[in-house]
């Protein structure tokens, strides 16, 4: 992807946080404060939906992944909830990528799956799945 690709998304995504309705959370490398995770707190901004976030892009720097930085910034995502007196926690993810078992291992359960809703390229298609985190 190209920084023109990435950008819109990214610019709405941020201006979500900048509003004040949407949270993001980082996470840094001990050794070098370096910032090395992602994810953003959704706020569905619909009043039968606010006792619930949806968490997106939540991503880790590809050179840093296998050292539990991922689990460390779910786990943090967790704790902010639950304070934040949230009943759970939602993500979606392209499935027939080892993402399903990396997030059971988070605690959380998969609920839903679009069959081939992800497209990536021309005949190239992903199951869209969801899973939630139950905090109650």
């Amino acid at each position: 992807m190209t920084v023109e690709q990435v950008r819109p998304t990214a610019d709405r995504q941020f201006a979500g946080v900048t509003e004040g309705a949407d949270r993001l959370l980082t996470g840094r490398e001990p050794d070098t404060g370096r910032m090395v995770a992602l994810l953003f707190f959704e706020d569905q901004q619909f009043h039968l939906m606010a006792h619930w976030r949806l968490l997106k892009r939540v991503m880790v720097a590809a050179d840093t992944q296998g050292r539990g930085y991922g689990l460390e910034l779910l786990a943090e995502a967790e704790r902010l909830a639950r304070g934040w007196e949230l009943s759970g926690l939602r993500l979606t993810l392209r499935g027939s990528q080892g993402l399903e078992g990396f997030y059971s291992r988070a605690g959380y359960k998969e609920v839903g799956r679009v069959p081939g809703a992800i497209r990536t390229a021309p005949g190239v298609e992903y199951d869209d799945v969801t899973m939630w985190l139950e905090l109650r």
